[in-house]
């Protein structure tokens, strides 16, 4: 699933949301132009329980991450944070319209 045209830095991006093959939702952010990846967004820790319509923010090297795609409609709700290897990675609720199925 792919989403409307949104600002990313200096790049208009799409973000394509799908799921893995154990369902955890998986995000990355493409240059709308030229459909070359920018950065994939999400990180998978299969021993964390996540609601279906939730999703594990990468902010490792960009903070701001959670703004752009809050921004963007993406998503809606922080839940929490989750600690692992000395960083704390939040857990956001997907706005429903980008929920995979």
């Amino acid at each position: 699933m792919e989403t409307n045209v949104f600002v990313y830095g200096p790049w208009d991006c799409i973000a394509d949301i799908s799921r893995t093959e154990r369902g955890t939702i998986i995000i990355h952010i493409i240059n709308a132009e030229n459909q070359k990846t920018i950065k994939f967004v999400t990180i998978i820790m299969p021993e964390e329980e996540i609601g279906f319509d939730e999703t594990i923010i990468d902010i490792r090297g960009d903070e701001d991450i959670p703004e752009y795609l809050i921004d963007a409609g993406i998503l809606i709700e922080h839940i929490r944070d989750i600690e692992f290897q000395g960083w704390e990675f939040p857990v956001y609720k997907l706005s429903p319209e980008y929920v995979p199925s």
